[in-house]
């Protein structure tokens, strides 16, 4: 899939991308990936892989630029550590704003959406499943679950608003920069705060995968297309 990148025909005060299906079409299921700016998490290898392993005949992919996150070149390794409450929650909310303008508008599947990311779009994924609990699911690569500088916003803390919903993780299993031990830990969180809502065999996972790459913060390939196909069939209704 070598779809490039379009912005949203509405107005928003996000950098928002989408590719597949036009909006002629009506509403539609709905992946949200987040990585990094808008038409890179979209576009640019190896951070749109599971986006590539979609089939935007059935779908659109969006995504919006995430907060001090500019196109690559440069990687703003560093953006995160500008992240505190006074600028990432307007981010949150202003999203949450195009989301319901969205489905106002009849442009996306208000019963079909689900979001994904990669490390620290996976902050923002989980943040939003707060905000937007009828989402259908959220697919996290290596995620990002802790901010070192502002404990308020940790998403560990979150699991009894998230554990109702379907949650697939992949992690290597030695990850020193987004803590593998870290996720182990939110895992058994939100399988014990399902419990305690009795929600019986919840559908929460972690897959953990040998580690590559940078501090073994990497992800191959085949997991990018493994949870792709996971989040595609939260989505997607079987007989179509």
């Amino acid at each position: 899939m070598n779809a490039i990148a379009k912005p949203l025909p509405i107005e928003n005060d996000l950098d928002a991308h989408y590719i597949g299906l036009p909006f002629g079409l009506g509403p539609m299921p709905t992946v949200f990936h987040f990585s990094l700016s808008a038409k890179d998490s979209l576009n640019l290898d190896p951070f749109n892989q599971p986006v590539a392993a979609l089939d935007i005949g059935k779908m659109r992919i969006m995504s919006v630029t995430l907060p001090f996150h500019e196109d690559f070149p440069p990687l703003p390794e560093n953006a995160t550590e500008k992240w505190n409450k006074s600028n990432f929650e307007p981010f949150c909310l202003k999203l949450k704003q195009l989301l319901d303008e969205l489905i106002k508008e009849d442009m996306i599947d208000p019963d079909k959406i689900a979001f994904m990311g990669l490390s620290r779009g996976a902050f923002v994924a989980f943040h939003m499943a707060t905000l937007f609990p009828q989402v259908k699911g959220v697919l996290a690569f290596a995620p990002m679950l802790n901010l070192a500088q502002d404990p308020s916003l940790d998403v560990t803390p979150l699991a009894k608003d998230l554990c109702h919903l379907p949650i697939r993780i992949y992690m290597g299993n030695r990850d020193k920069k987004t803590s593998t031990k870290t996720a182990m830990h939110f895992i058994l969180d939100l399988a014990d705060c399902a419990y305690d809502a009795k929600i019986r065999s919840a559908p929460i996972e972690m897959f953990v995968t040998p580690s590559l790459g940078h501090s073994g913060h990497g992800t191959a390939k085949k997991t990018f297309i493994e949870g792709a196909n996971w989040i595609y069939n939260l989505i997607i209704d079987n007989d179509e």
